[in-house]
C-alpha cells in the first residue's frame, strides 16, 4: 500500500471513529474524500489541461469566437463545461469573468456574451440535476454562487386600521370603557 493509501485509510478510521476534525484536516482534504478512481481524475485533469494557459482574450470578437469553440468542445467530447473552464478558455480569472458580466470592464457586448455563456452553463447544470446526474445540492451551490439564483421571501405589508376606517374619538372612547376592567385590591392601613 503506497504512503497516500495509507493516509487515506488512517484518515477515514478517524473520522468513522468520530475524532474531532480540526479546521483544515482531513475532514476537509479533497485527497482523501475523492471517490474518483485515478482514470477519471486523469481525464479531469487532461479537459482542464486544455483550457489551462490559454491567453487572455484580446477583444470581444476573440472572446465570441473562444466561447463558440469552448461549446463546441464539449458538444464533442462529452465533458461537462463550468464557469471555472469558461475562465481558464478565455484566460481570465472567474472573478475578471464577474466584472466582464456585470459591465465594470469591457463593456455591454462583452457582458452580454457572458451573461449568454453562463446562462446556457445553467441550462446545462440544471438538466444534469433533474436527470439525477449531479447532486442537487451541488446544483444549487452553483446556481446561486455562479447564475445568481437566491431564495426569496415576498413579504407584504399592508397599512391598515386595526380600529376600523374613520372611528371617532368618542366612538374610541366607548369601546376602551367597555373592553377595559380595572380591579383594585383594598390595601391594608399602614397604620394599623
Amino acid at each position: 500500500m503506497s504512503t497516500f493509501e495509507e493516509k487515506k485509510k488512517r484518515g477515514l478510521e478517524e473520522m468513522k471513529q468520530g475524532k474531532p476534525a480540526k479546521r483544515g484536516s482531513k475532514s476537509a482534504s479533497t485527497e482523501l474524500h475523492c471517490k474518483a478512481p485515478p482514470e477519471v481524475l486523469s481525464g479531469i485533469i487532461s479537459d482542464i489541461g486544455h483550457w489551462f494557459g490559454s491567453p487572455k482574450v484580446k477583444d470581444d470578437e476573440d472572446c465570441r469566437q473562444r466561447l463558440i469553440a469552448f461549446f463546441e468542445y464539449y458538444a464533442h467530447t462529452g465533458g461537462i463545461p463550468t464557469v471555472e473552464k469558461l475562465s481558464l478558455a478565455l484566460g481570465a480569472t472567474p472573478q475578471r469573468l464577474w466584472d466582464w458580466e456585470v459591465c465594470k470592464a469591457k463593456g455591454a457586448e462583452r457582458a452580454e456574451m457572458i451573461k449568454a455563456a453562463k446562462i446556457y452553463l445553467s441550462a446545462i447544470d440544471a438538466d444534469l440535476a433533474l436527470l439525477g446526474y449531479i447532486d442537487k445540492v451541488v446544483y444549487i451551490f452553483r446556481a446561486k454562487n455562479y447564475y445568481g439564483m437566491k431564495d426569496t421571501q415576498d413579504i407584504v405589508v399592508q397599512a391598515r386600521d386595526p380600529l376600523g376606517d374613520g372611528t371617532s374619538r368618542e366612538e374610541l372612547e366607548r369601546r376602551l370603557a367597555e373592553d377595559t376592567t380595572v380591579e383594585i385590591e383594598a390595601q391594608p392601613d399602614k397604620d394599623t
